[in-house]
């Protein structure tokens, strides 16, 4: 008789452990899927990532080329403004000059 009662002991327990593996199984199974859908999300915020970091990549070009393209034009208003300086200077002294002439016609159409 006790070895009876032992034996339903152990079925038993034995029935409680199958349960608690069945529910870990369970819960295992319920964590693979969770990770399967959190690893999809991931690979989505990769290739979002990738994305941004190439049109990034494309703008850092963009902007090199147009920073070189105000360089050559800073460049080229310096030597427009430099020829424009000489160009006055020029001018000034042309008109220096035809004052210079026509003051000496002056003179001697008086003498």
């Amino acid at each position: 008789k006790q070895m009876a009662q032992e034996l339903l002991a152990h079925g038993h327990v034995l029935k409680r452990m199958q349960a608690a593996e069945r529910a870990a199984d369970g819960e295992l199974d319920a964590l693979s899927g969770a990770l399967a859908a959190e690893t999809v999300q991931v690979a989505r915020w990769a290739e979002r990532l990738e994305f941004a970091h190439k049109a990034a990549a494309t703008m850092g070009v963009q902007l090199g080329q147009a920073h070189l393209e105000h360089e050559r034009k800073r460049k080229r208003a310096e030597q427009l403004g430099e020829i424009a300086a000489r160009s006055r200077v020029a001018q000034d002294r042309l008109e220096f000059s035809r004052r210079a002439r026509d003051s000496a016609f002056a003179t001697a159409a008086i003498a």
